[in-house]
Formats: structure tokens, C-alpha cells, sequence
């Protein structure tokens, strides 16, 4: 009779350790599901790669949908932007005089910046969500 009961606690526990490992399985899904939507889709603000001073590039996009890719004391590159999807998508492509000059990823708060004329890719973390300009006049 004893050992029926131990059995029968031994499955009543095994159970309750399985029904919470489910629970906790659930729990971390609907976490990271939550993370990945609050991956921000907003690309204004302004983003620099990590290097030197001398050598750090930045991109700056304002809602106006124009971006200007510099480095300080030179623009490289000055546009427009868009997106198919405003609301979902996190792919950008960037315009300089109507034509194609790049896209643009965005990861939270990395982007990664293709070029139109190069394979290479570059990374770029934002440090602002506002419109910053270092060392550069925009309206010229």
C-alpha cells in the first residue's frame, strides 16, 4: 500500500515538473517573440561605425525620409529614403539624386549599410535617436 503511494507521488511530481517545464517553454517563446517586435523599426536618428575619430563614418536619417552619410567635415553622400513597408520592414534603400545609392538594414540599434557599387558591408550603431550632425553643415 506504502509503495503505491510513493509511486503515485513520485508520478504526481514528475507531472508537476513537466507541466512547468511546458509553462516556462511557453513563457520564453512568447519573451522572445515580444523581443524580436520591439526590435525598433524606427531608423531616424544617427548611427556611426566604430573605429578611430579620424576614420568613423557617420549616417543620419531624419523623418523628413532625407539621409546624409559623413564624415566629419565631409559629406560623402546626402538623400532620400525609403522603405516598401513602413510598419514592418526593416530594410531601407537610400536615394541620391533619384537614383539607387545604397540600402540599409536595421537590427535594433545596428544597421548594416550596402553601398550600390560595393559588396562590402558596413556596420553602424546608433548613438542618437534625434538628428545629430558632428562637424558638418548639412545645408550646404
Amino acid at each position: 500500500m506504502e509503495k503505491n503511494s510513493v509511486k503515485k507521488i513520485k508520478r504526481a511530481y514528475l507531472i508537476t515538473v513537466a507541466a512547468l517545464l511546458v509553462i516556462l517553454a511557453a513563457v520564453e517563446l512568447v519573451h522572445s517573440r515580444n523581443n524580436e517586435k520591439q526590435l525598433s523599426n524606427r531608423i531616424v536618428g544617427s548611427y556611426m561605425t566604430q573605429g578611430t575619430m579620424d576614420d568613423t563614418t557617420y549616417l543620419v536619417f531624419t523623418d523628413q525620409k532625407n539621409y546624409t552619410l559623413y564624415k566629419q567635415f565631409r559629406i560623402l553622400g546626402k538623400g532620400t529614403y525609403e522603405t516598401e513597408n513602413a510598419d514592418h520592414s526593416r530594410v531601407y534603400t537610400l536615394y541620391e539624386s533619384g537614383k539607387v545609392s545604397g540600402n540599409v538594414i536595421l537590427y535594433g540599434d545596428t544597421l548594416y549599410y550596402i553601398a550600390k557599387d560595393s559588396e562590402a558591408v558596413t556596420e553602424m550603431r546608433k548613438f542618437s535617436s534625434t538628428p545629430d550632425y558632428i562637424n558638418i553643415n548639412v545645408d550646404k
